[in-house]
């Protein structure tokens, strides 16, 4: 099943991965998680990581799809990637990763940020078309994880991810090293 999501991405990214982790599987009745990682992608300096293993879990939300998450960091850390593929692994099947949702980890996810979780929406650098993946038995579509700190995450519950996404300060959604939106808006 594997080949037929990995095949389908290398040729929307346009590039084969540089590598692929996996990382065993928290319940015995799922396959393991795999981490594929694209350095310089979409762009040069970015670090882009995808995930397979989230859409082999049901959950009684997803109708017409199942989600893998992307993510993009100007960084080579593979801390950013393995700590979205360990949220995937504790919480799917039980989780929707939907638009809006956020995810935290209880410290800093590398020490070149004091940012420690991740919000869920739609791809920045994909159409919903380049998004999408008919594979045999599901579609599987694309939502991107864009890296947070702990407030942002109060701010995006508290006034929707539009606000968050919007505010004036936030430029950059895959620097780790942008401005914490929350405390400007405080």
């Amino acid at each position: 099943m594997i080949d037929h999501f990995i095949e389908p991405l290398a040729k929307k990214l346009k590039k084969v991965p540089s590598e692929t982790k996996v990382i065993s599987s928290l319940r015995s009745d799922l396959p393991p998680i795999y981490l594929f990682i694209f350095r310089d992608t979409p762009d040069e300096g970015l670090t882009t990581f995808v995930t397979y293993g989230l859409s082999e879990a049901a959950h009684p939300k997803w109708h017409f799809g199942r989600p893998e998450l992307i993510l993009s960091v100007e960084s080579t850390n593979e801390a950013w990637g393995i700590a979205l593929a360990s949220l995937v692994n504790k919480f799917r099947g039980e989780k929707t990763f939907a638009n809006g949702s956020t995810y935290q980890l209880d410290i800093p996810i590398t020490d070149q940020s004091a940012m420690n979780g991740f919000v869920i929406f739609a791809p920045s650098f994909l159409t919903n078309s380049e998004s999408v993946f008919e594979l045999p038995y599901k579609t599987v579509y694309l939502s991107q994880a864009y890296p947070i700190y702990p407030n942002e995450s109060l701010m995006i519950e508290k006034l929707g991810f539009e606000s968050f996404w919007s505010h004036k300060e936030f430029t950059d959604p895959y620097n780790p090293s942008r401005k914490d939106v929350s405390i400007l808006e405080g």
